[in-house]
């Protein structure tokens, strides 16, 4: 195991509003009981964790944590994009190993695109219209035995995200990641794409984008996790492990304000406010 270090963001992130002294006052000021935060998580007073704060990888930019943009973003998610999502879960689970060749072209091809996951850019093109993506859906055909093996280890995985089953997450989507850079240009990591193909085969992954990870690391600076107990596996990707420990400090004191959450409804939220 190794520690998570701070990693530099991707890009620049828009400005955001403070948080009304309304929810402050009313929402967060109560003091955070051990009761209430799972057993190894920090236990801070909500005041600390709500507040102000910089995150100087974000150049002294500041983010705060807003319950009603939070619910507003589960109703658009609710109205705009859910019935897409539970298109590619139950394609997905309709198909979930890799042995069906027309299924991994539909679930590659599909998501792929989809959610601009960005990996056609990552591999050089034959020449002919869609070969990039078409490619890796032949690396994972070509690789089906080892990728179906790496899959039913995430089969059990459930919500909620809790110290055991994000190592096995970080560790499941490093061993694909890793694997895809045999196909990749100069051996990229295709960190996004893969999150967010693990994610409709299983949603309680965490979906990887560098716009709302900028932002995330607004919300939780590195000192809140520094304290973190979750084991990251050697063949993690660090920075999707930055990210995950992350979602999961937020996602868990979310959960403790008696906030209904899901991985997908914090996803939401994140991208929404970036």
């Amino acid at each position: 195991m190794r520690p998570v270090g701070e990693a530099s963001p991707e890009q620049a992130v828009p400005q955001r509003s403070m948080l009304s002294s309304k929810f402050m006052t009313n929402a967060l000021s109560t003091q955070l009981s051990a009761e209430r935060l799972p057993s190894g998580w920090p236990q801070e007073d909500a005041h600390r964790l709500w507040r102000r704060s910089r995150d100087f990888a974000l150049r002294g930019t500041m983010r705060h944590f807003s319950v009603n943009d939070y619910n507003k973003s589960r109703d658009a998610y609710t109205q705009g994009w859910k019935i897409v999502d539970d298109t590619l879960y139950r394609l997905c689970r309709d198909h979930p190993s890799h042995d069906d060749r027309a299924a991994v072209n539909a679930k590659i091809l599909i998501i792929g695109r989809t959610y601009a996951t960005g990996i056609e850019r990552k591999v050089a093109t034959t020449g002919v219209q869609g070969s990039s993506i078409s490619q890796v859906a032949d690396f994972f055909f070509m690789h089906r035995k080892e990728i179906d093996e790496w899959f039913l280890r995430l089969a059990k995985v459930f919500e909620p995200l809790a110290s055991s089953n994000i190592s096995e997450i970080l560790a499941v989507h490093g061993l694909i990641s890793k694997r895809l850079t045999h196909l990749t240009r100069r051996k990229q990591l295709a960190r996004s794409f893969v999150s967010k193909y693990l994610h409709f085969h299983n949603s309680a992954v965490p979906i990887y984008d560098s716009v709302a990870s900028g932002f995330l690391r607004g919300l939780v600076p590195l000192r809140r996790i520094r304290d973190f107990q979750i084991p990251v596996p050697d063949c993690a990707d660090p920075e999707y492990a930055d990210y995950v420990r992350r979602f999961a400090y937020l996602y868990q004191t979310i959960a403790s304000h008696a906030l209904p959450v899901t991985v997908r409804s914090l996803d939401s939220y994140l991208i929404s406010s970036s």
